[in-house]
C-alpha cells in the first residue's frame, strides 16, 4: 500500500495572529514617529517665520531711523520728532531741498497697534498713509538716547491650529549718524 503523505504548506491561524500583531506594533511605531516628524517640523517652520518676521521688521526701521536728521541744508529741523517707548516718529530730508515733504519717505512713524507694526507715512498730514507691516506682535519698545535708538520687538505665532505659542524677541541698537550729540 501506498500513502501518499498529505503536504499543506502555509500559515496556520496562530502564527498568522502572531505576524499581525508584530506588523501592528512596527506600524505603531512608524506612525509615532511620523507624527512626532511632522509636528517638529511645523514648530521649526513656525520658529523660522517669528525671527524672519521679527529680523524683517527691525531691519526696515533701522534703516529709516538711520536716516534720522538727515538735514543736508540746515534748514528742515529733521529729527527724532516723536520718541514714546512704542512709537518713535522719524524725519529726514531725503531729497535735499531744504523742508520735510508730505513725499519721499521724509516722515516716518512707527508704532505698535492691535498686535501689529505699524509703518505711518506723513503722519498728521492730508498724505497720512498707514500700512501693516508685521501681524502677533506682542511688544514694541524704543530707547531714545543721545545719538541712538535702542529697539525690542517681540513677535508671537501659534503653532498649527491652535498648539504652543513661540514668542521670539530680538533687539538692536541704531546710531543716528546724522543728529548732533
Amino acid at each position: 500500500m501506498n500513502f501518499q503523505k498529505n503536504n499543506q504548506f502555509g500559515f496556520s491561524l496562530i502564527e498568522l495572529m502572531v505576524a499581525m500583531t508584530i506588523a501592528s506594533f512596527l506600524m505603531a511605531a512608524v506612525y509615532s514617529f511620523f507624527i512626532s516628524s511632522s509636528k517638529t517640523a511645523l514648530i521649526q517652520e513656525t520658529t523660522v517665520a517669528a525671527v524672519q518676521s521679527v529680523r524683517a521688521g527691525l531691519e526696515l526701521m533701522a534703516q529709516d531711523i538711520q536716516m534720522a536728521g538727515y538735514d543736508p541744508l540746515g534748514t528742515s529741523g529733521a529729527s527724532i520728532a516723536v520718541s514714546q517707548t512704542g512709537k518713535i516718529q522719524v524725519t529726514a530730508d531725503r531729497n535735499a531741498d531744504g523742508i520735510i515733504n508730505n513725499s519721499d519717505f521724509e516722515r516716518i512713524t512707527y508704532e505698535l497697534s492691535s498686535g501689529q507694526l505699524k509703518r505711518t507715512l506723513y503722519e498728521g498730514t492730508a498724505s497720512e498713509s498707514s500700512q501693516s507691516l508685521i501681524n502677533n506682535v506682542t511688544a514694541l519698545t524704543f530707547a531714545y538716547s543721545g545719538n541712538k535708538v535702542t529697539i525690542e520687538l517681540e513677535v508671537s505665532e501659534t503653532v498649527g491650529g491652535g498648539g504652543e505659542t513661540i514668542v521670539r524677541n530680538l533687539e538692536t541698537t541704531v546710531y543716528c549718524r546724522n543728529l548732533d550729540l
